[in-house]
């Protein structure tokens, strides 16, 4: 009998060791709110991250945030918000339990400028800028400039909620009639952190809507575009230049490339942008125009007729246009380029319907306001002038002309 209880007793025990339950550990939240540590007010939008595992929340209109489940131990927990230095603060998770977080964001300074950039042309000296305070606080700020042609006036300065006038000076002395692309570096100081900004410094040009910034020349008493137009989303789909509210270009024989060098092809309508008047502005920069048959004409007889004109308005040499490239001068600064045409509808011997590319290297056409077009070529001097009979079908290169 003894035996026998010795064997239950030494059965129930082998039992409860090997069933003995496995020790549960229940996740912790860990919660907070967001504050401004000047005003003492939830920040509303500002970005809350669980950094070990790459979790982000945003806060609400009260500030607060909520991270659910999170597994016990240390966890680093980053606030910021635009205006604001970035705050990282660590949170010891307990088993079942709520950890409360709460973080105050101090305010610091960010520069806002009146203008991203200054276009000198081929005139102006001196221009001016603002630097304000958009943030909080003390804005410190320096001013450098890229080339030493270029002064600024004061090179140094702070701002809390008034704005400091910078004026830029440019040097032309010595300097040629090629277009030039600097720029002046604003360097201020945003709590803990340095951070440059750049103002572009843009002279002998003129800039599009997608700046893109294109060399100027003054003929006679007009001012052009000393290079042809590339405003635009690049197309290779036949017809897809529409009065659709976007300006779209072609590329000579769809390769992108060839508008760096010669600039786009536009149908005459997308050019003008579907509007016919006297004076348009079209795909033109703003104070610029699609040129009319006046403006044109001025031109050719300011450089000696159209027998001779063409040469005058040619690159000169054979980088870009073929052999003999007669009579060609560039005496006017104009450089026309060879950027040749497109019919998006040729219909070909074989019978395909389709684009068809020519005259690069030979060739270049620009529209005028009303329809006529006006060419050179690479083996005379003349310019040609017609109208397109195409109905408009034909597509070209356009060049602007400053409004007088």
């Amino acid at each position: 009998m003894k035996s026998n209880i010795i064997l239950v007793f030494n059965i129930l025990l082998a039992i409860s060791f090997s069933c003995k339950t496995e020790e549960i550990i229940l996740h912790g939240d860990i919660t907070g709110t967001v504050s401004d540590d000047l005003y003492n007010q939830p920040i509303n939008g500002a970005s809350v991250k669980l950094v070990q595992l790459d979790t982000v929340t945003t806060t609400g209109t009260d500030g607060k945030y909520l991270f659910r489940n999170i597994a016990p131990g240390n966890h680093d927990i980053q606030a910021s918000k635009s205006n604001y230095a970035t705050l990282t603060k660590n949170a010891l998770v307990m088993s079942a339990q709520i950890e409360v977080l709460d973080f105050n964001l101090s305010g610091i300074p960010e520069p806002g400028f009146s203008s991203s950039y200054l276009d000198y042309g081929l005139d102006n000296t001196k221009m001016n800028f603002t630097i304000s305070n958009t943030g909080y606080g003390k804005l410190l700020y320096f001013l450098t400039s890229s080339k030493e042609w270029i002064t600024v006036d004061p090179v140094f300065g702070e701002v809390t909620s008034e704005t400091d006038t910078i004026k830029v000076t440019i040097d032309r002395t010595g300097l040629s009639a090629d277009k030039y692309e600097e720029a002046i570096g604003i360097i201020s100081i945003r709590g803990q952190d340095v951070v440059v900004d750049t103002l572009g410094i843009f002279l002998n040009g003129v800039m599009d809507v997608d700046g893109n910034y294109y060399k100027i020349v003054k003929i006679g008493s007009q001012t052009w575009m000393a290079e042809n137009l590339n405003t635009g989303i690049f197309t290779d789909v036949p017809g897809s230049q529409l009065d659709n509210g976007v300006i779209d270009r072609y590329c000579y024989n769809n390769n992108i490339n060839n508008c760096k060098i010669y600039g786009a092809i536009y149908r005459f309508s997308e050019a003008i942008q579907y509007r016919t008047l006297t004076t348009n502005q079209g795909i033109c920069p703003d104070g610029w125009h699609i040129p009319n048959d006046n403006e044109w004409l001025t031109l050719i007889n300011y450089l000696g007729g159209e027998f001779v004109a063409g040469g005058k308005l040619k690159e000169a040499g054979y980088d870009h246009w073929a052999a003999p490239n007669s009579g060609a001068t560039n005496e006017s600064g104009f450089s026309a380029l060879p950027a040749g045409y497109l019919h998006p509808n040729a219909l070909y011997p074989s019978g395909f319907q389709g684009q068809y590319w020519d005259g690069i290297g030979e060739v270049c056409t620009w529209f005028a306001n009303l329809g006529s077009i006006y060419s050179i070529k690479y083996n005379s001097p003349l310019v040609y002038i017609a109208v397109d009979n195409s109905g408009a079908d034909l597509h070209y290169s356009v060049r602007c002309i400053k409004n007088q």
